[in-house]
C-alpha cells in the first residue's frame, strides 16, 4: 500500500488542485480525488466502500469496463461507445475528451478562446491548473505540440474526431467506412434494418407485423416523450440514448427529421408502399412537436378533421401551459390595461393561500389549478385594484396566485372537478383560440425565466472552478439569447403553436374515421 502510495498523483484529477485526496483503490491507477470533486463530503466518509475504485474505469457511456482514456479527466470509454463519440486518438488507448481537448487547443494556442474567463496565468483559476497538470501529461507521455497540430486541423475542419496512426486499424476502418458509405451497416433484414428491429424488440413491439415507417415513427416519438428525451434547450431536438444511437448513430437530432433518417431502415419494397399522406401524416406528427413531450398525433392526414375541434381538449400538463398564467405575468399584464381582460379571462391560474373552505376541502394541496371566469375592479386601502372570478370564488386577488410550474397532481385535481361536473370542459377550439392570444407572452417569460436561471449557473460554475460545465451553460445562453430575438416576430411564433391534444377517450368512441393508432409499446 506504501508503495502505491508513493506513486500516487499530487494532484486531484478533477480540479487538478492538491489538498487531502482519495486515492483509487484499482492497483494499476495512480488518480487521487478530493471528496467534493467525486460527490461526497467530510460528513459522508464512511458510505466509500472498502474498494472504491475511480470513473477512469468505467464507460462514461454504457458504464461498462472502459478501454480509451482521456489524459486530463476521468472521462472514458469502452470499445464499442467510442465509435460512436468525439475524441481526439493521441495513443493508442489514450486521447482527450472535447471538454479537454478544447481547454488543451486553448493552452497551446491552437484556436482563439471564445471566452473572455478563460485565464490560464491565474493560479486561483482553473484553467491554470489544467495547464499545469497538461504540462505534467505531455512530458510523461512525450508529446508534442506538433502531435497537436497534426491532429488539430482535421478535426476543425471536418468537425468529427480523427483518429492518429496510432489509433487501432479497426476502429479508423470503422469510421472511414460509416463516412463514405453510411447505409452499408444497416442490414435489411425481413421488412427492417438488424438495428431498427432490435429496438422495437427490445421495447416490446410485435415486429411479426410489417409496420410502416410512419407507424415506426410514431413508435420512437411515443419513446422519447415517456422517458424524457426532448432537448432541454432545443426543443425541436432529441437526445439520443443508447437505443436510439444504434438507429441513427448521432447523440441529437431534429424532431422533423424522424421520418427521413428513418428511409435507409427500411427495404425498398416497403418504401414504395407508403402513400403520399402517410409521409404527410409523420411529417406533420414530427413537426408539430415544439414541445413534444406531451403530445400525440391522432390523424392520418395532414389537415385535421373539421370536427377535431368540437372535441374536449385532454386535461394534461402539455395543453394546461398553453393557457397559464404565472403570477408574475399576470402582474406584467397589468401594465397592459386594454389588453388585460383578453388576456386574462378563459386562462387558467394556480391559487394559493386562500381561506375558501370550498378550496380547502377539496384536496390536501395548498395550490389548485383554475380557470379565470371574470374581472374585476375591487376597493383598497390604495384606491382601486384588480380582483379576479376563479371558478366559482370571487374576489381573487392577484397575490393569492402561484409562480409554480404545472404539476400531474394540479391536472388531476382539475379532471376530478370536471368529472364532477364542478367545472366546465374546455374544447380544442377553446384552448388554442386562447393558446393564440397567450403563445407571445408565454414564450417571451418563459426564456426570461430561463435566462435568469443560466446566469445562476454560469456564477455557481464558474465560483466552483467547474470549466467544462461553465462553458456548456455559455453556449446554451447563447442560444436561448439567439432564439429569443428570433422570437421577437409574432407572427413566427404563431406558426410554431404546438396543436392541442384531444381526449382521446372521447375522439376514438365519436370518430371512426380516425383509424390510425400508432402501435402501444
Amino acid at each position: 500500500m506504501e508503495e502505491r502510495e508513493g506513486k500516487a498523483e499530487d494532484w486531484c484529477f478533477v480540479c487538478k488542485d492538491g489538498g487531502d485526496l482519495l486515492l483509487c483503490d484499482n492497483r494499476n491507477c495512480s488518480k487521487v480525488y478530493h471528496l467534493e470533486c467525486v460527490g461526497y463530503d467530510r460528513e459522508t466518509t464512511s458510505q466509500i466502500e472498502d474498494d472504491w475504485t475511480c470513473e477512469c474505469h468505467s464507460c462514461s457511456s454504457c458504464k461498462g469496463a472502459s478501454e480509451v482514456h482521456c489524459f486530463c479527466c476521468p472521462t472514458s470509454f469502452c470499445k464499442n461507445c467510442i465509435k460512436s463519440v468525439k475524441f481526439v486518438h493521441l495513443r493508442a488507448n489514450k486521447g482527450l475528451c472535447t471538454d479537454c481537448w478544447t481547454l488543451v487547443r486553448l493552452a497551446e494556442q491552437l484556436s482563439v478562446s471564445e471566452y473572455k474567463s478563460v485565464d490560464f496565468e491565474d493560479r486561483d483559476t482553473h484553467e491554470c491548473l489544467f495547464k499545469e497538470y497538461w504540462e505534467i501529461v505531455k512530458k510523461e507521455e512525450g508529446l508534442r505540440r506538433g502531435d497537436l497540430v497534426a491532429v488539430e486541423e482535421p478535426y476543425s475542419s471536418k468537425g468529427r474526431r480523427h483518429m492518429r496512426r496510432t489509433t487501432p486499424t479497426r476502429v479508423v476502418k470503422t469510421l472511414q467506412d460509416r463516412d463514405t458509405k453510411p447505409n452499408t451497416f444497416k442490414l435489411i433484414t425481413s421488412w427492417g434494418s438488424k438495428p431498427l428491429i432490435e429496438f422495437l424488440t427490445s421495447i416490446g413491439v410485435d415486429i411479426t407485423t410489417q409496420l410502416s415507417q410512419c407507424d415506426v415513427s410514431s413508435i420512437i416519438l411515443k419513446y422519447v416523450q415517456e422517458r424524457d428525451l426532448i432537448h432541454p434547450i432545443k426543443k425541436k431536438k432529441i437526445i439520443c440514448d443508447r437505443n436510439l444511437h444504434l438507429i441513427f448513430k448521432k447523440n441529437t437530432i431534429p424532431l422533423n427529421q424522424i421520418d427521413a433518417l428513418l428511409g435507409p431502415h427500411f427495404s425498398h419494397g416497403n418504401d414504395t408502399q407508403r402513400t403520399n399522406n402517410e409521409k404527410k401524416r409523420c411529417l406533420e406528427s414530427d413537426s408539430q412537436n415544439g414541445d413534444a413531450k406531451h403530445q400525440k398525433t391522432l390523424s392520418c392526414s395532414q389537415e385535421k378533421s373539421p370536427n377535431d375541434k368540437a372535441y374536449f381538449a385532454s386535461i394534461v400538463a402539455h395543453n394546461m401551459k398553453l393557457v397559464y398564467l404565472r403570477k408574475s405575468l399576470v402582474e406584467d399584464f397589468l401594465e397592459q390595461p386594454e389588453s388585460f381582460e383578453d388576456k386574462v379571462v378563459g386562462s387558467f391560474v394556480k391559487v394559493m393561500e386562500t381561506e375558501s373552505r370550498e378550496i380547502r376541502s377539496k384536496g390536501k394541496i395548498s395550490q389548485q389549478l383554475l380557470q379565470v371566469t371574470a374581472v374585476k375592479k375591487m376597493s383598497s386601502t390604495d384606491g382601486s385594484s384588480i380582483g379576479l372570478n376563479v371558478w366559482t370564488l370571487p374576489d381573487i386577488q392577484i397575490s393569492m396566485l402561484s409562480d409554480s410550474d404545472i404539476t400531474e397532481e394540479d391536472c388531476q385535481d382539475l379532471r376530478e372537478k370536471m368529472a364532477k361536473g364542478l367545472f366546465q370542459r374546455p374544447t380544442v377550439e377553446e384552448i388554442e383560440k386562447k393558446a393564440q392570444i397567450l403563445h407571445h407572452d408565454i414564450r417571451k417569460d418563459w426564456m426570461k425565466r430561463e435566462l435568469v436561471k443560466l446566469q445562476n449557473l454560469i456564477d455557481r460554475a464558474n465560483e466552483k472552478g467547474r470549466r467544462s460545465e461553465l462553458y456548456q451553460l455559455i453556449d446554451q445562453r447563447q442560444t436561448l439569447k439567439k432564439e429569443a430575438e428570433e422570437q421577437q416576430q409574432e407572427v413566427l411564433l404563431l406558426k410554431q403553436l404546438p396543436i392541442v391534444i384531444v381526449d382521446t377517450a372521447e375522439a376514438k368512441a365519436d370518430d371512426s374515421s380516425l383509424k390510425f393508432n400508432p402501435p402501444s409499446l
